[in-house]
């Protein structure tokens, strides 16, 4: 059997905060709702811009493969 890491717990509703970051769309140390959470793990949020965007709590793309800071 293969086991895969556990991701980490994350709920609707919860907030996350971005590290530092050169991103154009999103603000660092900012907190930011989140809006649905899929059964991969991946999360949806509004960006600055008010656009929806899909992360990963790991290596996120959206932060050149940083992890967000989840604040529960």
């Amino acid at each position: 059997m293969i086991s895969s890491p556990q991701a980490p717990k994350i709920r609707k509703g919860e907030s996350v905060k971005t590290p530092k970051t050169d991103c154009e769309y999103l603000t660092s140390n900012q907190e930011y709702v989140v809006k649905k959470v899929f059964i991969d793990g991946t999360f949806l949020i509004k960006d600055d811009t008010g656009e929806n965007i899909f992360c990963k709590v790991s290596d996120c793309g959206h932060l050149n493969g940083m992890n967000w800071i989840l604040n529960n």
